[in-house]
């Protein structure tokens, strides 16, 4: 399941990992500018060749037609505690473009054919997710701030280090290494110090194995799912199976056919999905008819259920009230169910699924625990991730924004 947008902001280390990762690419560039300079060296027919240099590109901010002055610049703040100066919108600006900027029509393929009310229109809506996730990397100060946490001398001398260390690698290039990664060096140390801070926050949310059980069978719920999608019965046609590489539609598992159903369902007239749609809720309405008569629910999901998740988690999910990942009707419908009760099914993107609670299983968490693999996280790791992002939502909530009017009245291509 797919968390919004906003879960993605709630991360600093998200805009320190932009700083990494052009570092990574200008030290590959080098690399093979280097690599190609060498072999220029000892290729006569290729003297001629330019060497590939980086493009440096000036800070600079011209709104209406006027060039500003950008050294202490504030564009804007946040609450009564911080000001987000220039250097650090312009940092964010390039990596939020890069990153998401198609998502809002804001490239420079985008732009180029559209009017300037097109172009105004989709810049704002760009901006203000952009304001959105450049506040949201305070949320790690703010808690931090709230909850006392702080950098040590020695954690703060980590940061000096770092930033002497890329001195010392990029050697007389350092600045303008930093410009072309769109930096400054008082934002890089304030990114490096942030990056400490996030690192520092994010380790209150971890949890012994013990503790996630105690929280388990106190505040969480175990439940499992029966998933059917429109189109259940559908079969998809020669041409769709041949384009996916399947050769036996019926041999597949029903998770596996989900994907393929999916297809087949969204190409069907408007008719023909609402007749889909309806027997599929009928279908379900049958087999949750048949559990509470006393069939196994589990057997019904072995044998009609969509959701892959009962074969990787045959005992359940463990869930709380706070996740949102799961969807709020998933979550309120659980929430309203007892031991052992079987809701009524209810319409979600795919299809219609009814859920089963049943008791919290310590035992069957505690393998889930011991066979945690990096390809797979825990339900505890999951509970930390759901548990900081309602926790860090929570003091964004808190939070305020006041543009200042170079913000307001900034336009596409008015910073370089």
């Amino acid at each position: 399941m797919i968390k919004k947008i906003l879960a993605l902001l709630l991360s600093v280390m998200l805009t320190f990992t932009l700083f990494t990762a052009c570092t990574d690419d200008e030290d590959s560039s080098s690399e093979s500018s280097s690599s190609s300079s060498d072999s220029d060296s000892s290729d006569d027919e290729d003297t001629d060749d330019e060497e590939e240099t980086t493009e440096i590109v000036e800070a600079s901010l011209t709104i209406d037609g006027e060039e500003i002055d950008t050294t202490d610049l504030v564009m804007f703040t946040i609450g009564d505690n911080y000001e987000v100066t220039f250097d650090e919108f312009r940092y964010n600006y390039y990596y939020f473009m890069a990153s998401y900027g198609s998502s809002y029509g804001v490239t420079e393929d985008d732009m180029a054919d559209l009017t300037e009310e097109e172009q105004d229109e989709k810049f704002t809506i760009f901006k203000n997710y952009l304001i959105q996730f450049i506040m949201s990397t305070y949320t790690y100060l703010q808690y931090a701030e709230d909850n006392g946490i702080e950098l040590t001398e020695d954690e703060l001398q980590e940061c000096e280090d770092e930033i002497a260390d890329l001195k010392e690698e990029q050697g007389d290039d350092y600045e303008d290494y930093l410009k072309s990664a769109y930096l400054t060096e008082d934002y890089l140390r304030k990114l490096v110090n942030q990056s400490q801070i996030a690192d520092k926050v994010k380790s209150t949310f971890e949890l012994t194995d013990d503790e996630f059980i105690e929280i388990a069978k106190t505040d969480l719920y175990q439940v499992k799912t029966l998933l059917v999608p429109y189109g259940y019965d559908l079969t998809p046609s020669d041409e769709d199976l041949e384009e996916m590489g399947v050769d036996d539609f019926d041999s597949l598992t029903n998770s596996v056919k989900m994907t393929l159903l999916v297809s087949t369902y969204s190409d069907l007239s408007d008719d023909e999905q609402e007749e889909q749609s309806e027997k599929a809720l009928e279908h379900i309405t049958n087999l949750v008819d048949r559990a509470n008569d006393g069939e196994d629910f589990d057997d019904l999901i072995e044998e009609y259920g969509f959701d892959g998740g009962m074969t990787t988690y045959s005992g359940g999910y463990i869930v709380g009230d706070f996740y949102t990942s799961y969807g709020d009707t998933f979550v309120d419908t659980l929430f309203d169910l007892d031991i052992d009760e079987i809701s009524e099914p209810y319409e979600f993107s795919y299809g219609y699924m009814a859920l089963k609670r049943v008791e919290i299983d310590e035992d069957y968490i505690r393998d889930d625990l011991e066979n945690d693999t990096d390809d797979d996280d825990s339900f505890k790791e999951e509970y930390e991730e759901e548990y900081e992002y309602k926790t860090l939502q929570d003091v964004m909530d808190t939070m305020s924004i006041e543009e200042t009017d170079i913000l307001t009245n900034l336009s596409y291509g008015d910073l370089t």
